[in-house]
């Protein structure tokens, strides 16, 4: 458990020192408060400190991403049952006024960087704490959109359905549209297409080009499962193409 505090610890110590060098004065007793907390265990008093004036739990660094954003990707590292310590901290900074669902300069949530490492349990976590499903990026991506077009080939299996089921049960919206016009199914694979589809995705949605999901099939099997769904063949996008041309 201890080896788990000063991992922490670590972290935010990192994350707080690159807001502290660009003159967050603040950062200086975040961390000091956070420090002691993951190292003592003693989360009564840094919920405290936490709430005290002048503590600032929403500083960010250079490329505007909050101590949640550095907290995510450590979490990955960890076995499940390793994570509770971490997670308790981040209830903690949620108290304290931390934003959940800050995006970062890219407009990057934390529940993006989770989907982007498939990392179900955290999801799972940020999604029952109030992270906001449906926040999009810079591109108009929502986490629907990102945890097919990053996670990909990366994926074990299961993984990527498991987390698309997820993110539908807490309410993303099957048919949000990207910069590009394009819905999560645009990007889907065949495990996370049979899922958005059962969850209402538009088959026939189309994007600024006029292209329909067909358009961008991933697999044989990705093409029967659309046209099994209603998905028309015969579309043409604005070049006058069909998705066979």
């Amino acid at each position: 458990m201890q080896q788990i505090f000063r991992f922490v610890s670590k972290v935010i110590t990192s994350a707080l020192e690159r807001c502290r060098k660009e003159g967050k004065s603040e950062a200086g007793d975040i961390r000091l408060a956070l420090i002691e907390a993951v190292r003592s265990g003693n989360r009564t008093e840094v919920a405290r400190l936490l709430v005290r004036p002048g503590a600032d739990v929403t500083v960010r660094d250079k490329d505007g991403r909050t101590i949640l954003h550095s907290l995510v990707p450590e979490l990955v590292k960890l076995a499940d049952s390793e994570k509770v310590p971490l997670y308790d901290c981040i209830v903690l900074l949620l108290a304290g006024g931390a934003d959940i669902s800050a995006g970062d300069n890219d407009g990057n949530t934390p529940l993006n960087d989770a989907v982007k490492l498939g990392d179900v349990k955290t999801v799972e976590f940020l999604l029952k704490n109030g992270a906001d499903v449906n926040a999009r990026d810079n591109d108009g991506k929502t986490p629907l959109h990102i945890i097919n077009t990053v996670l990909g080939d990366r994926s074990t299996p299961g993984q990527i359905e498991k987390i698309t089921e997820m993110l539908i049960q807490s309410g993303a919206d099957v048919n949000a549209r990207d910069n590009k016009q394009q819905t999560p199914l645009f990007f889907s694979r065949i495990d996370s297409m049979v899922v958005l589809i059962a969850g209402g995705a538009d088959v026939n949605a189309r994007d600024k080009e006029g292209k329909t999901p067909i358009f961008c099939i991933k697999s044989q099997k990705c093409l029967e499962t659309l046209i099994e769904k209603g998905a028309d063949i015969e579309a043409i996008d604005t070049e006058g193409k069909k998705y066979c041309q």
